[in-house]
């Protein structure tokens, strides 16, 4: 039974930490394509910007919504992404770290049986503590101290690295839809840095990181300003001379 309520214990949290993390993940897939309605808006309002004209925003608005479906992408949304992953498996051998540190103690220092040390360890560290069980020895109530302490703060970060290996995996699948997403009429203009009619490489990359919010227009403002400061011929290349300056 005491076996049982261990196993009991942590499948409620694990449970808790699951609909938690899972309700946040809905919540966010659920507002995906309002974010990238958004980005269809912004991008909307930056070629407006970019022709100075006043055109009316309901077409433009009506359809970029018309044109979501065709530009997102089917990507497995059960898929976590890795380095999460990494950090959840992290957290849960250091809550292993912590119990079986605990159950050690609680055997040698204690003189408990290792059933009722798992039980006193799994009880304590969850924060249920039923009370039925506790450090008799001086040496032990010292450790505890600093046990439960540790204990505490493990289980909440194995909550927190839960529930952020789903917003990670969410926030990885909005920026693939976002770097598959289709360049239409209106994004061209906007990526056509230089206004010469082809978007160049680098102009793609720097309107993907855009639309993701990996750089801000500021950032790319003071980007420019440095690289015309070092292009001293202001062709748009930057040469070593043998004298090792910028040309």
């Amino acid at each position: 039974m005491k076996v049982f309520t261990c196993f009991y214990a942590f499948f409620g949290i694990g449970t808790v930490g699951l609909m938690l993390s899972t309700g946040v993940a809905f919540f966010l897939e659920k507002h995906q394509k309002q974010v990238l309605g958004a980005v269809e808006k912004a991008v909307n309002k930056a070629l407006k910007k970019v022709k100075g004209e006043g055109e009316g925003e309901e077409e433009s608005d009506s359809s970029s919504d018309d044109d979501d479906d065709d530009d997102l992408v089917n990507l497995d949304p059960t898929g976590w992404n890795s380095r999460a992953v990494w950090r959840v498996c992290l957290a849960l051998i250091l809550m292993l770290g912590v119990l079986g540190s605990g159950i050690i103690v609680l055997v040698f220092v204690e003189g408990m049986t290792y059933v009722d040390a798992l039980y006193t360890a799994c009880i304590s560290v969850s924060t249920i503590g039923y009370g039925d069980y506790s450090f008799q020895t001086v040496e032990g109530r010292v450790f505890a101290i600093f046990w439960l302490l540790a204990g505490t703060v493990v289980i909440g970060w194995c909550f927190v690295e839960l529930t952020n290996a789903k917003l990670e995996t969410q926030k990885q699948i909005l920026q693939k839809q976002l770097i598959a997403r289709n360049i239409k009429e209106e994004d061209f203009m906007v990526a056509d840095l230089d206004k010469d009619s082809r978007i160049h490489e680098s102009e793609f990359i720097v309107f993907k990181l855009r639309e993701m919010s990996r750089v801000t227009d500021e950032e790319i403002k003071t980007l420019r300003e440095r690289f015309r400061v070092l292009d001293k011929n202001q062709d748009g290349v930057l040469e070593m001379t043998k004298s090792g300056h910028y040309m």
